[in-house]
């Protein structure tokens, strides 16, 4: 879905919002935002999924520092994106924030054994990912030509 919201991040805003003082020009500007947050998407879900696992152990402490260490480190990677990209690198920032606090909750996990991907995951993951291959290549073969 993130790839798909990615790849499709201008068309979708064109058909929702370009009318009125919403021109094809802030359609499209606005579709660069979406992409980064499209990128962040699979993160922002896996924190969903993974800080309730030291919930479920009576331990808040540990979510809620990693929560903090990626609250400062989205606000460096502010300063490291803004400038550069604008509004486009706040999302940026955002995205990769969310991708450091998930990796560091399934590490979390992982080192106390509460979880760990085992094969049948890894086998899942690889369908998605063939499958997200396949879309992506449908969606480029079927936008050659269209304006």
């Amino acid at each position: 879905a993130a790839a798909g919201l990615g790849f499709l991040a201008e068309p979708i805003l064109s058909v929702i919002f370009q009318r009125g003082a919403f021109t094809a020009e802030t359609a499209r500007m606005a579709s660069y935002s979406l992409m980064a947050y499209a990128f962040g998407l699979l993160s922002f879900m896996l924190v969903k999924v993974l800080a309730p696992g030291y919930y479920s152990r009576q331990d808040t402490k540990t979510p809620v520092k990693i929560g903090i260490w990626c609250m400062a480190a989205n606000m460096v990677f502010n300063l490291i994106f803004a400038i550069p990209y604008g509004y486009v690198g706040l999302a940026i920032a955002t995205s990769l924030s969310a991708t450091l606090n998930a990796v560091l909750l399934y590490i979390g996990l992982s080192r106390q054994n509460v979880y760990t991907v085992s094969r049948l995951t890894l086998g899942f993951v690889a369908r998605v990912m063939f499958s997200t291959c396949a879309m992506v290549a449908a969606i480029l073969w079927m936008q050659q030509g269209v304006d």
